[in-house]
């Protein structure tokens, strides 16, 4: 009935019917079943009510329109685009805009799969409309918009010919009359050229720059094609770098110079909007193609610096400015001047701007343009420091910039170029950060002066102009100026000392004015410079103002939580300001009526906040910080002495409260741990930490004094935290009871102290002795606990044997539980030799245990003759006479006994390598000794023939050999012992092992522990000279070893594993002769040398940085794009195999090292060039490549903004596949149900996690590309984000994803 009335002839009732059919298709009842017959009859009615003689009917008809087309097939959305199309070309001109409208939308919500068809129908007749010369101009505008939409959309689904006749079709309007179809018509070229082939975008550039060249050079069709170009570059980013040889040239002509003073025909409306159109342009180009513009950077910032200080119609006082830096008298004199001009400033602020003056946008569209140049230095891969040094630093460029802070007229234009030069100078401070990091890890030394010499050179000539804009009235001003401020201190780690009394009297002055913005502003400048200025520099300046204290107070007691916040951190880094250290502070009588006074006041604002509850958080965590450093640095004044009761109680009932608890904690432990601390004093983990360090603090304070009730209580309550599960509380928690043995022991109170500890902790410990996991500083912390506790038991002989007995008797038994994992027996022996060695045991006692070792080696039980092994071990790499003491008192040779279990038959491998752990640490302690017998033992001086006659025996023994060698070595390493003496004889022996002609005897094995050798050799103090010649004859095809580029990889990998090793100056000269080991074209040896050079870049950078632009980086990128398939048939099926699947792991693994690395620069427009290549390869490389691809983001965004394009296919596959099912499909029986469940769960687990790690990536990078602001992201990105936060298979992850990421961003940014 609903579509019979919209045929009737009362209009009321056709518009009725037709508003309540959109109703009911908007929310279709259950019963409703529309067929294809009912589709076509509803899109009929609709189309028919377009031509309704009522306006309001064909309104209501083309928003029913929007809901249809999701709900029909393809035929019926075609006749639906022709019918609006026609409606928009030939319809009535007052209903243009709805037809607009429905047509847009159709296109917004039309499905994808219709896209080929949708653009296939639209494009030819909008085309039409565009180039029918009859056309009025509001059909053209509506065409190119709709163009231009349809283009973004369903673009890429276009044909070549297609997309070239839009081209050919759009770009002849930009020669229209009417300036609303030219900018519609760049727009449109602009959708285009995000779609286009390179040929196709290279047609367009070329023809619109051939244009300019024709046209006149103030025309409107001028301004427009250039507008056109940066509509372009905006869009298509590095696509456009070829182009720019010709393009910059032609753009820099079109802006003139702005010293042509004598051609007034340059200082015209015309010329402006020309410049304005230009400049855009050129910042675009700074933006996305960043390389390619290198060449012209010079040309671009000279005529950006000279529009700068374009203002033809500013009559002031304009002096050249040199080169020369003037002397301090000179920069006093400049400040003092400025100051004595404020009334002619604020004159000059107050007098506005013609408003006939458009001169204004073309300096705020010059000011971008060196933004955008600054922002390179740091986010491209462009030398920022030579960028700095050799152009930006330059006396004309940044001489002018400065003087242009205080002459600009125009706020806006001001604030920009504030914000343009604090942006200078914090890419100062990173580059020269990590330019100085650089030069302290290797042998070069950086030529010319640092970064930071040459803004202190310009403090002079910063603080005129912004004390004169201080004593502006604009407040936006006076904020821009305090953050220039901030960024210059925090650069130059403070540098304003001449300064600071001027200084912090307009901080003063920003303090009582009544923006709370400015207020919030002044305090973070204010606690700036306390903090990062020398405490002498700053105590005068805050301590002889009368009024600055007062200010901070009453700031204190302000309305705004954000501002009382912050007057409470400044006022505590006043405090440590104050007074540094005991020895050193601004009151030379700590109980003077001075400090008293000053220690009452800072008390009193800060109790006043402490002692409230109805505040907020923030203000509760500062006043309890800012209490802390107060009692820390100022609990010895007699001003604060009576207030510390009550104090004290209110700090407790803070750690009695849960959200204040972690704040009241670490001002405990600030307290404790002060020189001069006052004399009385959950289930987070975070707690627990932050409990175990402030009662450590306290325990090594000199008034704190122990009484055996609080020792029980400590005792009692650490035990509990002696587990496995946590190792670092673990760790945390012996350090405490050793800082409480280590006090007992000071203070002569070891009864009171080691009862509790043995009773309730000592348990705890044999537990935890035992665990596989313990390692690390947990292992160390146990080790000191072990003999502090053994110490403080064995104060009498009798005590002492008794003890002694006990604790081995625990530890060692007289059978260890064959349960005992092989790591916790060697945690074990460790225990066992820390007990033994401790210097409170009697010798006899030490050697009558050691001797039942030596009887043990050969008991029933392996798990015995392990830990026997083990603990002879431990105490022979600090015993040197050990084996002295087997012999005389057991007649046993130490050395012969270790190597006949090595040929025993009877003992497992278990066994036989805790011999071998053995041999090897005892020979550490005696070189002498052991040493020369484990290379008798070793097979040398033998022909090939008789090497590849060895027996399995003879191979096993060579291996355990090679094993003790590699242990004693490393004892030699870790200890930093001197090696010189031994290392001729060691060296020839480890390079036999692996000659040619070893045949099966030179296992992999060996071979890998000949490298360990090899490593850890030339990671000692100076053997690396002694050992990388051998390296490198290793290399040589011809050096006669087998393996010996995987080798020499591999001892590199092992001797640049220690951060900042002795070995990575002299690798470092030498490394381009190893680098060809990555073209091997062995993989083994490849994926060797790849891992070498990722273990260099995580540990010492220094070694690779000079190589990584080549060779390293293009080998790295090449891998990532090789694929090494084949197929291995198996019988009953075939496999296919990538062998080179592990090397680009390794690679991709490299890249992401390089990424996290603050020392290394990589190309990310290189790097992002192979992204989209690993975002489609296996699973393993997809879920790296989506964290590479987030830390390329951070890294260069404008790099990864260009090429997001590119991204969108491969993170669509994974993001948008269907999951497997986890149900088996009915009708199963319950067995293969039950198998099949069980065989699609791991299955369904992996893809779901490779979706939810796709699904991240897009929300990150839609994320981190927008915060940086990256010029241009294409709209097809947009969709695809858009597509995913909507889609039923991805909403739910991205929103997730979204709330994980920001919880990332708050954590990171808490403290």
């Amino acid at each position: 009935s609903l579509l019979e009335k919209t045929s009737n002839w009362d209009k009321d009732e056709r518009y009725m019917a037709t508003n309540d059919l959109c109703a009911l298709l908007s929310n279709p009842p259950p019963t409703l079943k529309i067929d294809d017959y009912m589709e076509q009859k509803i899109c009929t009615a609709i189309l028919k009510q377009l031509d309704d003689q009522s306006n309001d009917v064909q309104s209501v008809a083309v928003k029913c329109l929007a809901i249809i087309i999701k709900k029909v097939k393809i035929a019926q959305i075609g006749e639906i685009c022709k019918k609006l199309s026609s409606l928009i070309l030939d319809g009535k001109d007052a209903l243009r805009d709805i037809y607009s409208i429905g047509l847009k939308t159709l296109i917004a919500d039309v499905p994808d799969s219709m896209g080929p068809s949708v653009i296939e129908m639209l494009s030819t007749r909008l085309l039409g409309g565009i180039l029918n010369t009859a056309s009025s101009e509001e059909v053209k505008r509506e065409c190119l918009d709709i163009t231009a939409d349809l283009l973004r959309r369903f673009g890429h689904l276009a044909n070549e010919q297609r997309q070239g006749e839009i081209l050919s079709a759009v770009i002849k309007q930009l020669q229209h009359d009417k300036p609303v179809i030219r900018k519609k018509a760049a727009h449109c070229l602009g959708s285009l050229a995000v779609v286009s082939s390179d040929a196709l975008l290279h047609s367009m550039v070329h023809t619109l720059l051939g244009q300019i060249e024709s046209s006149s050079a103030t025309s409107a069709s001028t301004r427009t094609l250039i507008q056109t170009i940066g509509t372009v570059s905006r869009t298509v980013g590095f696509r456009l770098g070829k182009h720019l040889p010709r393009i910059v040239p032609l753009f820099l002509q079109h802006c003139g110079s702005p010293s042509s003073s004598q051609d007034e025909s340059q200082y015209n409306d015309a010329s402006n909007e020309l410049r304005e159109s230009c400049f855009p342009g050129l910042e675009s180009f700074v933006a996305r193609c960043p390389r390619e513009v290198a060449p012209f950077l010079q040309s671009i910032v000279q005529v950006a610096v000279g529009f700068v200080a374009y203002d033809p119609n500013f009559a002031g006082d304009e002096d050249e400015v040199d080169g020369d830096e003037k002397e301090d008298e000179g920069e006093e004199m400049e400040v003092e001047e400025q100051e004595d001009d404020e009334a002619e400033d604020e004159e000059e602020y107050g007098g506005g701007s013609d408003d006939d003056d458009t001169s204004w946008k073309v300096r705020k569209a010059a000011v971008k343009v060196l933004a955008a140049v600054v922002n390179s230095a740091c986010t491209s891969s462009l030398d920022g420091d030579h960028l700095l040094r050799g152009l930006l630093y330059q006396p004309w460029c940044v001489d002018a910039v400065i003087a242009r802070m205080s002459r600009e007229r125009e706020e806006n234009v001001r604030l920009d170029v504030l914000q343009c030069f604090t942006s200078l100078v914090q890419a100062t401070g990173r580059l020269a950060t990590t330019a100085a990091t650089s030069t302290s890890i290797s042998s070069d030394k950086s030529s010319g002066e640092d970064l930071r010499t040459l803004l202190a050179r310009k403090v002079g000539r910063i603080m005129a102009a912004c004390f004169a804009l201080l004593a502006g009235p604009s407040v936006k001003t006076k904020s821009a100026v305090l953050l220039l401020l901030r960024a210059v201190i925090a650069t130059l780690h403070g540098g304003l000392e001449r300064y600071l009394v001027k200084l912090l009297a307009q901080v003063d002055r920003c303090l009582v004015d009544g923006s709370q913005a400015l207020k919030l502003d002044a305090l973070l400048l204010l606690r700036d410079c306390v903090e990062l200025h020398p405490p002498a520099s700053v105590q005068g300046p805050l301590l002889t103002s009368s009024r600055l204290l007062p200010r901070l107070v009453g700031a204190v007691r302000d309305d705004w939580y954000k501002v009382i916040a912050e007057a409470l951190r400044v006022l505590a880094a006043v405090v440590g300001a104050v007074r540094p250290s005991p020895d050193s502070c601004y009151f030379a009588d700590i109980a003077s009526g001075d400090c008293q006074a000053f220690v009452s006041c800072v008390y009193d604002a800060i109790y006043s906040r402490l002692d409230a509850l109805d505040i907020d958080r923030e203000i509760k965590d500062c006043a309890i910080s800012g209490v802390g450093k107060l009692v820390s640095h100022f609990g010895d004044c007699p001003a604060l002495t009576p207030q510390l009761p009550g104090l004290f109680a209110l700090l407790q009932r803070r750690l009695e409260n849960e959200t204040t608890r972690s704040a009241a904690m670490r001002a405990v432990a600030a307290i404790a741990s002060s020189t001069h601390p006052p004399s009385p004093l959950s289930t987070s983990r975070n707690l627990k930490q932050l409990a175990l360090q402030a009662l450590d603090a306290l325990l090594l304070a000199p008034s704190t004094c122990l009484s055996a009730s609080v020792c029980a209580v400590v005792a009692q309550e650490a035990a509990g935290l002696l587990t496995d599960g946590d190792l670092h509380l673990a760790q945390l928690t012996l350090s405490l009871l050793h800082s409480l043995l280590l006090k007992a022991e000071a203070t002569h109170q070891q009864a009171v102290a080691a009862e509790p500890v043995r009773g309730h902790v000592y348990p705890r410990m044999l537990q935890l002795a035992r665990s596989p996991l313990l390692s690390g500083q947990a292992l160390q912390a146990k080790l000191r606990l072990f003999q502090s506790l053994t110490r403080t038991l064995t104060a009498s002989g009798a005590a002492q044997q008794n003890f002694f007995n006990e604790v081995i008797a625990d530890l060692y038994g007289s059978s260890p539980s064959a349960s005992v994992s092989k790591h916790g027996l060697s945690n074990l022996s460790k225990c066992i030799a820390a007990v033994c060695l401790c210097d409170c045991i009697a010798a006899p006692l030490r050697e009558q245990f050691l001797l039942r070792l030596v009887a043990d080696v050969e008991a029933n039980s392996e798990s015995t003759q392990q830990l026997a092994l083990l603990s002879l071990g431990e105490v022979g790499q600090h015993s040197p006479l050990l084996w002295r003491v087997v012999r005389a008192g057991s007649g046993q040779d130490l050395q012969e006994l270790l190597l006949q279990c090595f040929l025993s038959a009877k003992l497992s491998d278990d066994v036989k390598q805790a011999a071998a752990y053995c041999l090897g640490h005892v020979a550490a302690g005696s070189m002498d000794t052991f040493l020369p017998a484990i290379l008798q033992a070793l097979p040398h001086g033998k022909q090939p023939q008789q090497k590849e006659a060895l027996s399995q025996q003879e191979q096993q023994q060579q291996y355990l050999l090679l094993a003790a060698l590699r242990d004693a070595i490393s004892v030699h390493a870790a200890c930093e012992r001197d090696f010189h003496l031994h290392a001729p004889a060691v060296l020839p022996v480890l390079l036999e092992q692996c000659e040619e002609g070893a045949g099966e005897a030179a296992e992999e094995s060996v071979k890998n522990i000949v490298a360990e050798c090899l490593g850890l050799l030339t990671s000692m103090p100076g053997m690396a000279a002694d050992v990388i010649p051998t390296l490198l004859a290793l290399t040589q095809p011809a050096a006669g070893q087998r393996g010996g580029g995987k080798i020499v990889a591999n001892t590199l990998k092992v001797a640049l594993a220690r951060p900042q090793s002795p070995a990575a100056e002299p690798l470092a000269a030498v490394m381009g002769q190893f680098l060809p080991l990555l073209e091997n074209s062995d993989l083994e040896v490849k994926r060797a040398a790849l891992l070498m050079v990722n273990t260099a870049i995580h540990h010492n950078p220094s070694v690779v940085a000079a190589f990584l632009s080549r060779p390293i980086t293009p080998v790295l990128l090449e891998t990532l794009r090789v694929k090494m398939e084949r197929v291995v048939d198996l019988g009953p099926f075939k496999h296919k195999v990538d062998d080179n699947l592990p090397l680009r792991k390794v690679a991709l693994t490299c890249v992401e090292s390089v990424l996290d690395s603050p020392l290394l620069q990589i190309d990310a427009e290189a790097v992002m060039a192979v992204m989209p290549t690993a975002l489609a390869d296996k699973e393993d490389i997809k879920l790296q490549a989506h964290q590479v691809l987030v830390k390329l983001a951070q890294y260069g965004p404008a790099a990864v903004a260009a090429g997001l394009d590119s991204l969108i296919d491969p993170l669509d596959r994974t993001a948008m596949k269907k999951l497997p099912t986890q149900t088996p499909p009915a009708g199963s029986n319950a067995d293969n149900n039950a198998m099949q469940s069980h065989t699609n769960a791991p299955e369904h687990e992996r893809a779901l996690e490779l979706v939810r790690s796709a699904v991240k990536v897009i929300a990150t990078l839609n994320r981190i590309t927008a915060d940086a602001g990256a010029a241009g992201i294409s709209v097809r990105w947009q969709e695809f984000v858009k597509k995913v936060k909507l889609s039923e298979l991805t909403a739910s992850h991205f929103q997730l994803a979204v709330e994980a990421d920001r919880k990332t961003l708050i954590d990171s940014s808490a403290y």
